[in-house]
């Protein structure tokens, strides 16, 4: 079993281009963005299981707009 790496890569990419490689690559890794609102994309086996970002609504954020109530 190897050891997971931790590589930075700084500057400009072509994020559509980053995600396609590593998917052929079959990475699990996750992709930090920086600048405005930025964020955190998730890769495991090379696909996309979450992504985080100030931008985007929370999923409570979501219930709560749509008026349903959570139930225990």
């Amino acid at each position: 079993m190897t050891e997971p790496t931790t590589r930075q890569m700084t500057g400009r990419r072509n994020v559509s281009s980053l995600l396609t490689s590593l998917g052929e690559q079959k990475r699990g890794c996750t992709v930090l963005a920086s600048g405005t609102p930025g964020g955190a994309i998730h890769l495991r086996g090379g696909l996309v299981v979450a992504v985080e970002t100030p931008g985007a609504p929370t999923v409570e954020g979501l219930l709560l707009r749509s008026g349903l109530r959570a139930t225990s």
